[in-house]
């Protein structure tokens, strides 16, 4: 054990160029990080103590212990979460076409139309290649060129269902991954999730994060959605008493030149079908 605890002392020293004692154990390495935690807290301006607690920091994700540790944690995360992943699949299938792949855009279009989900066809046309890849087997992409995963398969602005089902349709081992590219962008899928899911545990995940509105939007939450801009822009039946709105000086407005113009309040009127000049056009124009 101590020849062991030697050569991880040399190894990780000519890794991090550091000079602090390591005497082998990750717990010791621990215990030294807070040890030197609580001399920066009493001389925060100690650079010394700065470059100290980072060498340390490094050498404590380089032990195999903690890496051990991290790989256990992450299993074990996996694991209790494996029915959700499961759930979420299930639903995704159950929303989205199973011959995707083979459907164009209008095709797509009408399917959500007759589901009455007008949004969600545009949504899904999107990211189409990363939806393809939900109703798919798990070995759909372990061929793909990890341009294409990072490109026409990517989750783009996944709320945490659809990311879940995504992730659970991953392959557990990609092909004809030399350097790894592949697996790296299924760990950040994967960080990604978990950032996600603590949120969620924290109750702190927006409304879009938790289910994207394009899932619950039917055609008359949308009717209803553009009628409400059009109120608030004041245009068409919607339109509100911009007479009532305005306020008007003793000379009236007053043009770029100084001179008092109309009163804007009185030549305006409204009607059911929106603003109604009640000047002529000339009348106006001399004040133009």
């Amino acid at each position: 054990m101590k020849v062991q605890h030697e050569k991880m002392k040399i190894l990780l020293k000519e890794a991090h160029g550091t000079t602090v004692d390591f005497d082998g154990t990750l717990e010791d390495l621990e215990r030294k990080l807070k040890e030197v935690a609580v001399k920066i807290q009493e001389n925060p301006d100690d650079l010394m103590l700065h470059k100290q607690i980072e060498e340390i920091d490094g050498l404590i994700k380089k032990h195999p212990d903690y890496i051990k540790r991290q790989e256990e944690e992450l299993q074990n995360w996996l694991e209790a979460n494996q029915p959700k992943f499961q759930e979420a699949l299930k639903e995704m299938r159950s929303i989205l076409p199973e011959n995707l792949a083979k459907l164009g855009n209008q095709e797509i279009q009408a399917h959500f139309k007759d589901k009455d989900r007008p949004r969600l066809a545009n949504h899904i046309i999107k990211g189409k290649g990363a939806y393809i890849a939900i109703c798919s087997d798990k070995e759909f992409l372990a061929k793909k060129h990890v341009v294409e995963l990072r490109s026409t398969y990517a989750p783009k602005s996944f709320d945490i269902v659809e990311l879940r089902a995504f992730y659970a349709s991953l392959p557990d081992e990609f092909l004809a991954d030399p350097n790894g590219s592949k697996r790296k962008w299924k760990k950040a899928i994967l960080e990604k999730l978990r950032e996600l899911t603590k949120k969620e545990d924290n109750n702190r995940l927006t409304k879009n994060e938790k289910r994207n509105s394009a899932y619950t939007a039917t055609s008359a939450s949308v009717s209803t959605g553009t009628a409400s801009r059009g109120k608030a822009r004041g245009g068409g039946p919607a339109g509100f008493n911009l007479a009532a709105a305005l306020q008007t000086g003793r000379g009236g407005l007053k043009s770029s030149r100084g001179r008092g113009g109309p009163d804007l309040a009185a030549a305006l009127q409204t009607g059911r079908g929106g603003l109604k000049p009640r000047c002529c056009a000339q009348s106006w124009k001399r004040w133009s």
